[in-house]
């Protein structure tokens, strides 16, 4: 069985001929259709992820979207999104049980992973943690990304008006939001600013570093920075003057922290809007055997927008 396999902390997988794996109590095994690739795969596998990881050597891979085989929950055959810690690069999956959501018809195996751990986090950051109203304006930082792109596109879908930031004007131009801001702005206080001169309401926040510093300039009274990713780097200097003044909050956002009611919940209502053509994402097809060289342009964020999916051979 082909399978990506870490043997050392922060080191890239290599990919191997393994063994199959074994299903334990609460899990069920899945043949895998397609595995997208992570920015947390990278913290998982260098020990950097926050929450708790398995020790070398084992099989990386955050979701998958597979094939049932055996499972309690699922008959076989079924078509399931699952998310799991590790061990989605490989061709066959042990994955929990509780944490597969069937798939809708009308969505390809390759947008259906896409859709999962990155179209969740920009789903989610917007519908469940910044309590939007209709009269809210939102920007937000990294919209070039998968991440950024959905959060866009399930502002805007909301009906309210949204500012998109990246550092891809080609990106940007296609996802309908109502004025973009190029990341990369000498003064990026100022281009904010142009884009939204009365000000935001919540900023959706996937790059951390300067770009969050400079919109809080633009959050007005009782606004909300939805932190999601640092893809500028974990460590930033905040000034505290206008959180106390302009009675602002800052709310995390992870997949791991939520409910999976609602995490399910919500990668069901994402794929039924791709099945009706109101959702597409960017993506690169590569095949397993190519994941490390994968691994490597994800660990540099040189994806160019696109999200990353693997094939089994």
């Amino acid at each position: 069985m082909i399978q990506g396999r870490i043997e050392n902390w922060g080191e890239a997988p290599s990919v191997i001929d393994g063994p199959e794996p074994e299903p334990q109590t609460g899990e069920a095994l899945v043949r895998m259709l397609a595995t997208s690739l992570n920015p947390v795969d990278i913290a998982i596998a260098s020990r950097r992820f926050y929450g708790a990881v398995p020790p070398p050597p084992f099989i990386p891979g955050n979701e998958l979207v597979g094939e049932v085989i055996e499972s309690v929950e699922h008959p076989a055959g079924t078509r399931v999104w699952c998310h799991c810690t590790a061990g989605g690069f490989a061709e066959l999956a042990a994955v929990p049980e509780e944490r597969m959501v069937p798939v809708p018809s009308g969505v390809s195996d390759e947008l259906a992973v896409a859709l999962g751990v990155a179209g969740i986090a920009g789903w989610m950051a917007v519908r469940e943690r910044a309590d939007l109203t209709l009269t809210d304006e939102v920007l937000v930082l990294g919209a070039s990304g998968v991440v950024g792109q959905v959060a866009v596109k399930a502002a805007a879908s909301a009906g309210n008006r949204v500012i998109a930031a990246g550092r891809n004007a080609r990106a940007l131009a296609g996802l309908g939001a109502h004025a973009t801001v190029d990341l990369t702005a000498e003064d990026l206080r100022q281009e904010i600013a142009a884009a939204a001169p009365d000000g935001v309401d919540v900023v959706i926040d996937m790059v951390w570093g300067q770009a969050a510093v400079a919109a809080i300039g633009a959050l007005r009274h009782n606004g909300r920075i939805i932190q999601v990713g640092n893809a500028s780097g974990p460590i930033v200097e905040m000034p505290a003057g206008p959180f106390r003044g302009g009675r602002l909050d800052l709310r995390g956002y992870s997949i791991y922290s939520e409910r999976w009611e609602d995490v399910a919940s919500a990668y069901s209502e994402i794929c039924l809007m791709a099945a009706a053509g109101q959702i597409d994402l960017p993506l690169e097809i590569v095949t397993l055997r190519e994941l490390p060289e994968a691994w490597e342009r994800q660990v540099r964020f040189a994806t160019g927008g696109k999200k990353l999916v693997l094939l089994p051979d």
